[in-house]
């Protein structure tokens, strides 16, 4: 059924997350995907529950679309004893 509705449309996922694209492939709709790299930084001032929002938004707005076409970007962060943790950059930061 939702593959019927969204027939005439084409879908950009603007993530290189497997499980991102693990869970858009069980929906059955074609899709591509690629990223473009942007600067993740965020003000300081917003509250770290609304950092995954600004970094979303700002992926948006770095892609641009067509009629037909539906872009979806997402980002996570992991906040531990109210700070933020950034993405280790290696298995041994990682753990």
């Amino acid at each position: 059924m939702i593959k019927n509705k969204f027939q005439n449309f084409k879908f950009i996922l603007a993530s290189q997350s497997p499980r991102r694209k693990e869970l858009f492939s069980s929906l059955d709709l074609p899709f591509e995907s690629f990223t473009k790299n942007i600067d993740e930084s965020y003000p300081e001032n917003i509250p770290k529950t609304a950092v995954a929002e600004f970094l979303s938004v700002k992926k948006s707005n770095e892609h641009s679309i067509q009629n037909n076409e539906i872009l979806i970007t997402a980002d996570t962060i992991v906040i531990h004893k109210n700070k933020i943790l950034n993405k280790p950059i290696n298995k041994l930061q990682a753990t």
